[in-house]
């Protein structure tokens, strides 16, 4: 445990993490406007 000095923080965000965020994003979006009822145009 020594040789940590501190905690890994990591600030920079990997493409990869970005577009993981945005799937869960769309998917999130998908998923609660599946249950709207009338869906909202406005939303879009």
């Amino acid at each position: 445990m020594g040789e940590k000095r501190g905690k890994m923080v990591r600030t920079k965000v990997t493409p990869e993490k970005l577009d993981e965020l945005a799937n869960l994003a769309i998917n999130t979006r998908i998923t609660l406007e599946a249950y709207e009822s009338p869906p909202s145009k406005e939303a879009i």
